[in-house]
């Protein structure tokens, strides 16, 4: 009761009406609840942050009214008509109720809080604090946060950035502004007055005016999906306005641009080869009696290709697919990672495919289907006739874009399946048949941004993704109980989150691309 009445005795004391039996309840209920008396410190720092929005060209004024409050501390019966003067004088800030509450709650209950905290001070004030499972701290211009779970910045004016694990935050010169150096925030922001919102990422400028966001920074690229009201980004190559529903990317080169929906239409995944034979080294088609050495074994390849791409594009056709990723262009392959994911290669390890790839990706576009294959991120060695995993976690970016590029200029691919796209660690931890953690084992968020800066219109799909991955691009969710555990919530955290799971028509979580196998006859 007494916290829900305090605002109204804030506001009738501001009216000069406080008196009687309710000023000797509200002075009453002040002095014996140490709870309101930490809430009034708390309103004290929300002043000094106020003190210091008033900016340089306010300085006067904000020191004049310091002084007038440490001259009311000696007469506290003139507290209600020196209070509304001090207010009359300043400019009309959106919250100058918190100015009043500092002048006339210190002076009159005589609570133990310092009224320096009102001064306004360009390194002490406070801008914002800072609230995790420790509690709540104040953040003074220039504090740099990092971002661990359940952390998040709030403003006075009920603003929240919830900060995601590692993001980090620069805190500015006043409310409102922050610089986002790299990681994710989520975002709910106050009707702005006209000074509005802001956030400074490496790749430009994110201006809010009261709504909801997620914003991704990194060093090449910054993203952004909005839920609820309007963001202006703002990079050296121009601006754009993205609304609610809406998503879209910032590169550090070149201008933002508004990203697609993304299409959950089926995607089919079509895996080419199973085993291996003398006749047959590479498993084309799983056919231990086929002989595709040679010449003429290639000949015999190619007639057997066309027929297993007019079967695929029946099964495509069927399952209303947007398209398909080819799971091993480069054949099957003993190694560590069961297939290279480097189309580059097929000349070398499979001369067959090499030279009947062109033809079969041209049919497959020309049925109506986006085609794309499955790319791996690390680069590989010989061992004697074997290629191996060389895993180089500072060229993932290098070797996907690498890969990427080769099958988007030869055969037009959009679509990009991630495959085994762990860190060193990550895979030295499947080798050892240990549990993998998406969150630290997984390609860096970074590396998925800076590939849809690169290559826009595609889209990638990583078979691991730590958690923000999930709000930038369709991620493999594994058909298991956890794994559509994990896809559902991260989908309530983010509506737009896509899954991509293999699973039976019909049982498809809602919202997620099916992957469905693709028949070879």
């Amino acid at each position: 009761m007494i916290d829900h009445r305090l605002p109204v005795w804030i506001e009738a004391h501001l009216d000069g009406t406080l008196a009687g039996a309710e000023l000797a309840a509200c002075r009453t209920a002040l002095a014996a609840d140490p709870a309101l008396r930490e809430g009034f410190r708390h309103h004290c720092q929300m002043a000094a942050q106020l003190a210091n929005e008033l900016g340089p060209r306010d300085q006067s004024k904000s020191a004049e009214l310091a002084r007038r409050i440490d001259g009311l501390l000696a007469d506290s019966r003139r507290v209600r008509s020196q209070a509304r003067r001090v207010l009359a004088g300043l400019p009309r800030w959106p919250a100058r109720v918190i100015w009043a509450l500092a002048a006339l709650l210190v002076l009159a209950i005589g609570l133990p809080v310092t009224v320096m905290a009102l001064r306004a001070s360009s390194t002490g004030a406070a801008i914002a604090w800072r609230e995790d499972a420790g509690g709540r701290s104040v953040l003074v211009a220039g504090a740099q946060v990092t971002g661990t779970v359940g952390m998040a910045i709030v403003q006075a004016d009920g603003s929240r950035l919830g900060l995601g694990r590692g993001a980090k935050v620069l805190v500015g010169d006043r409310p409102g502004r922050y610089q986002l150096d790299h990681g994710l925030i989520e975002a709910r922001i106050a009707p702005q007055s006209p000074a509005g919102f802001s956030i400074s990422t490496p790749s430009g400028r994110v201006s809010v005016v009261g709504t909801t966001f997620t914003l991704l920074a990194t060093p090449v690229a910054s993203w952004l999906a909005v839920s609820e009201g309007s963001v202006d980004l703002a990079s050296a190559a121009g601006t754009r306005r993205i609304t609610a529903g809406g998503r879209a990317l910032m590169p550090s080169v070149g201008a933002p641009r508004l990203l697609p929906a993304v299409d959950r239409r089926p995607i089919g995944s079509w895996v080419l080869c199973q085993g291996s034979t003398v006749m047959n080294p590479r498993g084309w088609f799983g056919d231990e009696r086929a002989d595709y050495r040679g010449a003429a074994g290639a000949t015999r390849f190619a007639t057997a290709l066309v027929a297993a791409a007019d079967a695929g594009i029946e099964d495509l056709r069927a399952h209303g697919a947007q398209g398909v990723i080819l799971w091993d262009l480069e054949g099957n392959h003993e190694q560590i990672q069961r297939y290279p994911g480097d189309p580059r290669l097929i000349g070398d390890i499979a001369p067959e495919m090499d030279s009947a790839a062109d033809g079969l990706f041209t049919r497959l576009a020309s049925a109506g289907f986006a085609t794309g294959v499955r790319i791996g991120v690390h680069p590989f060695r010989r061992v004697g006739d074997r290629l191996v995993v060389d895993p180089d976690d500072d060229r993932m970016l290098d070797e996907a874009t690498a890969r990427i590029a080769f099958a988007r200029t030869r055969w037009g691919c959009t679509l990009f399946f991630l495959g085994h796209n762990l860190t060193r660690a990550g895979l030295d931890q499947m080798a050892a048949g240990g549990a993998i953690d998406p969150e630290h084992h997984a390609t860096p968020t970074a590396v998925i941004l800076a590939l849809q800066a690169r290559f826009p219109g595609c889209t990638f799909i990583p078979e691991y993704a730590a958690d923000e991955t999930w709000a930038l691009t369709p991620c493999f969710a594994m058909p298991s109980p956890a794994g559509l555990a994990r896809a559902a919530e991260l989908i309530r955290r983010w509506p737009w989150a896509t899954p991509a799971v293999f699973q039976p028509a019909g049982t498809v979580p809602a919202g997620a691309i099916e992957l469905f196998a693709v028949t070879n006859r």
